[in-house]
């Protein structure tokens, strides 16, 4: 068990277990942890210490606090016991404890950087469910997430030392409420000209709303954006109104890129969405006259990434720009800015549209590609220096230089995953295109801000992720598979191309070159490091999409039936909820009365429902499930 790697993308991440089950279960919490996903008390004051020690171990003697640890976390732990139980592995692991409370994940980096802590710790799932918490992790002096070979420095001091060991050690109270003076340091901090990229009036005759997805910007993003001085900002979905990530967020926006006005369905059920027609319609005339815009910020519980919004007065409707899409405008301010009078890095991560990367090379910057993950995006700056400009993935994390202060007084570069400081920029970069496009230039602009190519995601659910290890049977037979029938169904005088990541052996990566060697098509699959799932993405030239269709259609059974984990209790779960929605007698209260009461403190029926239509294997109309042919080909074949 202690060579077991416990880090995702991004840290670790679980089902939230209550320390009453688990005291009256036979496992311990790493091994409720590893074989379950679920994540206790006893785990994270664990995980924390160990965190916490790793961190200052690390730290250089050259930082200004280099044994201090900034903590902070997201809403979802509304009793305060995981915060608890963090707060006793960080006192016991002798850390000069700087608090937050509170705060957005860029706002506690941020504020880690300038006081030259030895790392950030933040208590937070992220988008996922409010049934999940985790464990995000910064290390000094770059301030970005900890690569693989740090994450197994990091497990060894985790397996290392017993929960006994710990559970004796003495609590010390080296503890300092930074909660104010971090967040006024970080309105200090964007609202310089340099990083807001905003003048004085600017926003004059602008409508910004807030939808903080019940998450860490609630309050915080609308006391920043008033000193914006905008013509009005409404925030929504705030932490008093629901769990985070429910009732609007950028989760919910994912795979959009237009919302009307007769789409009631998803407007009423998305506060951030409701508030951007309601506000666009009170001003749709002055709107058309070029008088303003309405633009919305969404974003995740933890604040690190974003989807803007903004309303069309044209044709009455919302358009989503995501990740891709504001690192493309925001690479046109740039651009029409100077900033590229020499050659200038972007990073995107393997996720974006094949159509941003030829976007940003037109535009005179030099790509690169990367893993998932914007901490991959964050090792850039540091091998190319200041000639690393910009970064992101289509999730919406985007990373642009700033410029900080730190309380020394010293001003240097950096470079922080920041959701609001990616919505700022892009509105910034929205208002110098209107002025160039005209009003209704502007607006089909925005429609399709760069051409996309083809893009395709197919999700398996509940699976082995180790099948896709470099050292795995499954994944020689798979990638083989795939081989064969790449070449079985392209034209003669195209090749693949196999791709290794470094430090990321769970992608298996293929391009597709036609006879000059131009890349015509992208596959890979990959494993979620946030979620128990594994993706494979086809992307390509929009006239290759026939071709990417025909090997979806051969090669996905195989790929579903080699990872999926038939001994996973929520594949179980969702077995029967496709057999449910195959004889037409779903409902919720049945599917409960077929659970163990174990799982039920865990389980989101709600989520097993979507991520079965995200997988392709079930549909929804009118509130109803039906199976896809999908979903009807694979109960038979694979779910017996």
């Amino acid at each position: 068990m202690p060579t077991l790697r416990l880090q995702g993308t991004d840290g670790v991440r679980g089902f939230v277990f209550r320390e009453e089950d688990s005291l009256n279960n036979l496992k311990g919490h790493q091994e409720l942890f590893i074989e379950k996903g679920y994540l206790t008390e006893r785990f994270i004051e664990h995980y924390v210490f160990a965190c916490s020690r790793f961190l200052i171990e690390k730290s250089s003697e050259k930082l200004i606090s280099p044994s201090a640890i900034v903590f902070a976390m997201d809403p979802r732990d509304r009793n305060g016991i995981f915060y608890n139980a963090a707060m006793r592995g960080l006192q016991k692991s002798n850390a000069h404890i700087l608090s937050l409370s509170i705060a957005p994940t860029p706002v506690a980096v941020t504020y880690a950087n300038a006081v030259g802590a030895a790392g950030a710790i933040i208590l937070t799932a992220s988008h996922n469910s409010y049934k999940q918490n985790g464990v995000k992790v910064f290390i000094s002096p770059d301030y970005r997430k900890l690569f693989p070979h740090e994450e197994d420095m990091l497990n060894k001091i985790f397996w290392d030392i017993s929960w006994n060991e710990i559970d004796s050690m003495p609590l010390h109270s080296d503890f300092f409420d930074s909660s104010s003076e971090s967040k006024e340091f970080y309105k200090q901090h964007i609202l310089i000209r340099t990083n807001s990229w905003l003048k004085d009036s600017d926003l004059e005759d602008v409508s910004l709303i807030i939808d903080s997805a019940c998450g860490s910007w609630s309050g915080l993003a609308m006391e920043v954006t008033s000193e914006l001085k905008p013509l009005e900002c409404i925030e929504v979905n705030t932490l008093k109104e629901g769990n985070v990530n429910e009732g609007g967020g950028v989760v919910a926006l994912e795979n959009k890129e237009e919302i009307f006005l007769k789409e009631k369905k998803i407007i009423d059920s998305h506060a951030g969405i409701k508030s951007l027609f309601k506000e666009g319609n009170k001003r749709r005339e002055e709107l058309i006259q070029g008088k303003g815009i309405v633009v919305a910020g969404i974003f995740d519980a933890d604040g690190d990434r974003s989807y803007t919004l903004i309303y069309n007065p044209f044709n009455d409707s919302s358009i989503i720009l995501n990740g891709d899409s504001c690192i493309v405008l925001q690479a046109n301010f740039l651009s029409m800015a100077g900033e590229l009078d020499s050659k200038k890095i972007a990073a995107l991560t393997i996720e974006s549209n094949m159509g941003t990367e030829k976007c940003l090379s037109e535009l005179g910057f030099e790509v690169v590609v990367t893993p998932v993950g914007d901490k991959w995006i964050l090792e850039k700056p540091s091998e190319y220096g200041d000639d690393f400009l910009i970064g992101g993935e289509e999730s919406g994390h985007t990373i642009v230089r700033s410029v900080l202060t730190d309380s020394s007084g010293f001003v240097r570069h950096a470079y922080i995953g920041d959701g609001y400081k990616s919505f700022i920029n892009t509105v910034a970069s929205l208002l110098v295109i209107k002025r160039t496009k005209g009003i209704e230039g502007f607006y089909e602009f925005l429609k399709l801000p760069f051409e996309r190519d083809y893009k395709s995601t197919y999700s398996i659910f509940y699976v082995n992720k180790e099948n896709l290890f470099l050292s795995s049977e499954v994944r020689k037979f798979v990638s083989n598979s795939l081989e064969e029938c790449i070449l079985e169904l392209s034209p003669s005088d195209f090749i693949v191309q196999w791709k290794n990541f470094k430090n990321c052996e769970d992608i298996l990566y293929v391009n597709i070159l036609d006879s000059n060697n131009n890349i015509r098509a992208t596959i890979y699959i990959r494993n979620s490091g946030t979620e128990d799932k594994t993706s494979l993405v086809m992307k390509a030239d929009f006239h290759m999409q026939d071709l990417m269709k025909k090997i979806f259609d051969s090669i996905f059974p195989l790929i579903f039936s080699s990872l999926k984990n038939k001994d996973n209790s929520f594949f179980k779960i969702e077995k029967i909820f496709m057999e449910m929605v195959e004889k037409g007698i779903y409902s919720e209260d049945i599917m409960a009365e077929k659970l163990d009461e174990s799982i039920k403190e865990v389980i989101d029926l709600k989520q097993i429902s979507k991520n079965a239509i995200s997988g392709g294997l079930v549909g929804s109309k009118e509130n109803k499930f039906f199976l896809t042919k999908l979903g009807e080909s694979f109960l038979e074949k694979f779910y017996v």
